[in-house]
């Protein structure tokens, strides 16, 4: 029978005069007696006297087999600071995670092995009232590694939005940079830009009404895909954007 075990363990410190924090976390997880696939192609017929059968060619046989333990580690740092010049705040992060997972290539049992680590990025303005800014950045690296060779992947987000108010005036512009290569297809590499853009006006004495119009997918950009590479088998997603279109917006505040 497969059990699995898990823990995990975290620090954190927080300064409320100067608004800083500071935590780390730690997990990890073992799994006993863990159960793999085994797969059998048979490239002509094959009697298995322990089933009484003859697999005919071209047939597979899918079998379980106790492969022993399986484990997961990762990590997580991130840290929070107010900038008092500023009036902002800044956050930073740092995660790190790595696996080993049992396999069979046909009668044959390896360990595949994933390494992965994340950088995070924030940025949220306070400096102003009329013009507040926000940024995130999220980068990820990941190295996945067979008997047989390494893939390799990076991906990179970037977002960042820009907010006005000047009286019963406002708008917003925000971008979404996007980044993806893989070292086994580097027929997907990806750079992609998203623009959206909007502007408006409140009425009333108290502001209750406001009218906008916008822009999104300014650029138009085309379809954004991905490609990641497992033990046995490839899986590609896509996201698809609607492309460019405008709106007219109205909101009433009770």
């Amino acid at each position: 029978m497969q059990n699995d075990l898990s823990g995990s363990a975290g620090f954190q410190f927080t300064d409320v005069k100067k608004a800083l924090s500071f935590s780390v976390r730690l997990n990890g997880s073992y799994t006993f007696n863990y159960i793999a696939q085994r797969r059998t192609l048979f490239l002509e017929d094959t009697y298995l006297p322990q089933y009484d059968y003859t697999a005919r060619k071209g047939a597979q046989l899918t079998t379980q087999a106790n492969v022993g333990g399986n484990y997961n580690l990762g990590g997580r740092v991130s840290y929070s600071q107010q900038i008092n010049p500023l009036r902002s705040t800044l956050n930073v992060s740092v995660n790190y995670g790595f696996s080993q997972t049992p396999y069979f290539t046909g009668e044959d049992l390896f360990h595949s092995v994933r390494h992965s680590l994340g950088f995070g990025f924030g940025f949220d303005s306070g400096f102003s009232s009329k013009v507040k800014l926000n940024i995130r950045s999220n980068t990820s690296m990941s190295s996945y590694t067979t008997q047989k060779e390494t893939a390799q992947e990076l991906r990179e987000q970037l977002t960042a939005r820009v907010d006005l108010r000047f009286g019963k005036y406002f708008g917003s512009v925000g971008t979404l940079y996007e980044f993806y290569c893989n070292s086994r297809s580097h027929a997907l590499t990806r750079h992609n830009v998203i623009l959206n853009a909007s502007a408006g006006r409140k009425f009333g004495k108290e502001n209750r009404l406001g009218v906008s119009a916008g822009v999104t997918d300014i650029l138009n950009r085309p379809d954004y895909a991905t490609t990641s590479f497992d033990t046995d088998y490839i899986v590609t997603s896509s996201t698809s954007y609607l492309g460019r279109y405008g709106y007219l917006r109205v909101a009433y505040t009770f």
